[in-house]
């Protein structure tokens, strides 16, 4: 259990959010109290450094230590990636185009966690779970046989 004044650490993958404030994987911040609103009895309130006001964070998006860097795949915060399955567009718009590149922006989450990173792409409101085998370090091969 979090108490106010606690140090966390954000072990999710990069958040954007409206104000333009960008929350990066391992950044540090201090609990300020329960979470309100939908992620009452769920998270907690966290400061994090530069924003404007408190974070309602889910428990599962904090660690008390900082995350490793160390990703699955040797994969590292910022690299270069490309998917390298066929198409596929998620009910909020966001979408998956073979042989796009996106950034590692954080390990995998639930089913991916240990076999897997999280991605953001061009053009999509938030980073995906991508399993290291929906992944390639180089542009994969395009078909262009008529």
């Amino acid at each position: 259990e979090y108490k106010i004044g606690d140090t966390v650490y954000w072990a999710w993958s990069k958040e954007k959010f409206l104000d333009g404030y960008e929350l990066a994987y391992g950044q540090s911040g201090e609990v300020k109290g329960p979470a309100t609103g939908e992620r009452a009895g769920k998270g907690v309130s966290v400061l994090f450094p530069g924003t404007d006001g408190n974070t309602n964070c889910l428990l599962v998006q904090l660690s008390r230590t900082p995350p490793s860097q160390e990703l699955p795949g040797e994969y590292k915060i910022g690299d270069t990636v490309y998917y390298a399955l066929s198409n596929h567009t998620f009910e909020d718009g966001d979408r998956l185009i073979y042989g796009q590149s996106g950034e590692v922006t954080g390990a995998g989450t639930e089913e991916c966690e240990d076999k897997g990173v999280s991605v953001l792409f061009p053009g999509n409101k938030g980073s995906i779970d991508c399993y290291l085998t929906h992944l390639s370090r180089t542009p994969p091969h395009q078909d262009t046989s008529m």
